[in-house]
């Protein structure tokens, strides 16, 4: 028996209807989930020279990221068509997370730097990038899969158990949770 693990890299939520979008290089997919039980209604596998990572959904539509080969999809989030696909460009030229802005109606990404990459809506070309500071001062490095939450940036960090809440403007964090540094919030 081989065990292979794919890595679940967007989860996305709205209108009752649950998207997950995992990768690994040969095997990244964009399903649609039940809600309550995780149960895979329906799946769409995407090329096997991309590994999949990040996606939204925005206005019947799904935005999918992929690690290192700066392409992004974008599907009908009913049927799971693919309408067309999308070529980026972040700080280290890769997409890890993604999340839509409901308030600015923009694209926000992270690509493992310590930086949120603002995309417009229409062309998905970078508007502006903002850093993003620790508490402590220290660059924000490794920012991962990332979500909108009343008007802030929820991010977890690669390799540590920690979820920042963001400022998007300033990139200043506000809060950090996590249960191994000094600034750990309860929920």
């Amino acid at each position: 028996h081989v065990l292979v693990y794919l890595y679940r890299q967007g989860l996305t939520y709205a209108d009752g209807t649950l998207w997950e979008s995992d990768g690994l290089y040969g095997q990244s997919s964009v399903r649609i989930l039940d809600p309550d039980t995780g149960e895979v209604l329906k799946k769409v596998d995407i090329p096997g020279e991309v590994f999949g990572e990040g996606m939204t959904y925005w206005n019947g539509k799904l935005y999918q990221i992929t690690w290192k080969s700066q392409r992004g999809f974008i599907y009908n989030a009913t049927t799971l068509d693919l309408i067309s696909e999308f070529k980026f460009q972040t700080t280290n030229n890769e997409g890890w997370g993604i999340t839509w802005d409901p308030c600015k109606e923009e694209f926000v990404v992270t690509d493992g730097s310590a930086y949120l990459h603002f995309w417009d809506k229409d062309t998905l070309t970078e508007k502006r990038k903002v850093p993003v500071k620790r508490i402590d001062g220290r660059d924000a490095r490794k920012l991962n899969e990332i979500e909108w939450f009343r008007g802030k940036i929820l991010a977890n960090v690669w390799y540590e158990d920690v979820l920042l809440v963001i400022d998007p403007v300033t990139g200043a964090v506000e809060k950090e949770y996590g249960t191994s540094n000094p600034y750990h919030h309860v929920l």
